[in-house]
């Protein structure tokens, strides 16, 4: 009787040790995991349309490293969601104007934001709201090769402005060349017309008044 006293008291101090160890493990696992996804949002429910606020990133934000581990420029058309997976293309509609980008979720927001997206200075020119600040836009999940398509058509409609503005300004250049050469060649021609006119007054004989003979 005592011996199985003393089994079944020995099996019960070894289960609580193996229960305490466990208990441990498993706090320090949830530890680590919240350490890591910080940034990473609540939400598992993804869905392929929803509504919500926007905004932009901050100039500070500049040369880091988003969570896709590419450097984060604002010349690109990228944004941070936690409304996506990671490396989904969404069509962002402005919902005050209707104007519309194309971006690729490569970045995460705070798990604590309630906005929807932060943009690049880029897609904010596009959308136009970046004097408020903040808009109300839809994000619309769309295919990579509709979104690539319609990005890479960004960098020709840019070409196309550029060249536009150069053509513009060598003829605004040769423009106002023209009227720099027509007003010298006006202020010669007076120059030399006035030069003329002084001659041929200097060379302008005085008349001499006639003598009156008296008769005697």
């Amino acid at each position: 009787m005592q011996k199985a006293t003393l089994i079944i008291g020995f099996s019960l101090m070894l289960f609580m040790s193996w229960s305490a160890q466990a208990l441990t493990h498993k706090k320090k696992h949830v530890k680590s995991t919240s350490s890591k996804d910080k940034h990473v949002s609540h939400h598992t429910n993804y869905s392929n349309e929803i509504e919500g606020i926007a905004s932009y990133y901050h100039k500070k934000f500049e040369g880091r490293k988003t969570a896709t581990g590419s450097i984060f420029k604002h010349h690109l058309y990228t944004a941070a969601s936690n409304r996506f997976p990671l490396n989904t293309y969404v069509k962002v509609t402005n919902l005050s104007n209707q104007k519309e980008v194309y971006v690729l979720i490569n970045d995460r927001m705070s798990a604590h934001n309630k906005r929807v997206i932060d943009l690049t200075h880029a897609s904010v020119k596009r959308l136009n709201f970046k004097g408020s600040g903040l808009v109300k836009v839809r994000l619309t999940k769309v295919t990579k090769a509709r979104a690539e398509e319609i990005i890479a058509s960004y960098a020709d409609e840019i070409k196309e402005e550029d060249t536009a503005s150069t053509k513009n300004n060598k003829a605004a250049t040769k423009v106002h060349k023209r009227k720099l050469t027509t007003k010298k060649q006006k202020n010669t021609s007076t120059k030399k017309s006035s030069k003329s006119n002084t001659k041929k007054q200097a060379v302008k004989p005085i008349p001499k008044k006639p003598i009156k003979k008296t008769v005697k």
